[in-house]
C-alpha cells in the first residue's frame, strides 16, 4: 500500500519527482493515476492493451471519469503490436463509447518505437506527466507527474509518430 499512496500523493500534488515501477501491479497504479489526474489529453504508446494493466476496474473507471469531463478531453493510442481481440476487451468497450474523443492507430508490421531494437512504451498527459516503460516485458519504468520538459519531448515524439501517414487507423466499432 505504501507505493500506491506515494504515487497517488505525487499525482495529486503534481510533484516534480521521478518515480520508478518494476512490475505489473506498480504499472496499474501509475497508469491509473496518470489517467485520473489528467485534464486535457492522454497519449499512449503501448504494445496491445490486452493485459490486466489496462483491463481492470480501477483503470477503466479512471478512463470513464477522464472522458466525461466537461472539457471533452482526448485519448490517442498508438499500438505497437495490435491484436484484433482488443476490441472485445473491457477497455475497448469503454473507449468505444467516446468515438469523438478517442483515436486509435497501430504501427505497420515490423516497425517499433525505441532504439537499439528495444521497444519503448510511454504515456504522456497534459504537457507535464509521463511514464516511460524501458523494459516492456517486465514493466520496468520511470515517470514524473510534473516535468514539463520531458513531457514535451514525449508529446512531440508521440505526435510525430501518430501523424505519420504510415500509421494505420483502427476504427472504434
Amino acid at each position: 500500500m505504501a507505493y500506491e499512496e506515494e504515487i497517488a500523493n505525487l499525482a495529486a500534488k503534481k510533484k516534480n519527482k521521478r518515480f520508478y515501477n518494476s512490475d505489473s501491479e506498480h504499472a496499474k497504479i501509475v497508469v491509473r493515476e496518470l489517467m485520473a489526474n489528467a485534464d486535457s489529453y492522454v497519449y499512449i504508446v503501448c504494445c496491445d492493451m490486452c493485459a490486466d494493466v489496462s483491463n481492470n476496474d480501477s483503470y477503466i473507471e479512471a478512463v470513464k471519469n477522464f472522458l466525461t469531463k466537461d472539457s471533452k478531453p482526448k485519448i490517442e493510442i498508438l499500438f505497437t503490436h495490435y491484436k484484433n481481440y482488443f476490441m472485445d476487451l473491457p477497455i475497448a468497450q469503454t473507449l468505444k463509447q467516446y468515438p469523438e474523443q478517442v483515436l486509435l492507430k497501430r504501427l505497420p508490421e515490423g516497425m517499433l518505437i525505441g532504439k537499439d531494437g528495444n521497444q519503448i512504451d510511454f504515456t504522456v498527459s497534459d504537457d507535464r506527466a509521463y511514464r516511460v516503460e524501458i523494459d516492456v516485458d517486465n514493466q520496468i519504468a520511470f515517470g514524473n507527474f510534473n516535468n514539463c520538459e520531458n513531457a514535451k519531448v514525449l508529446k512531440e515524439r508521440f505526435e510525430h509518430f501518430f501523424s505519420d501517414p504510415e500509421m494505420i487507423a483502427i476504427p472504434l466499432q
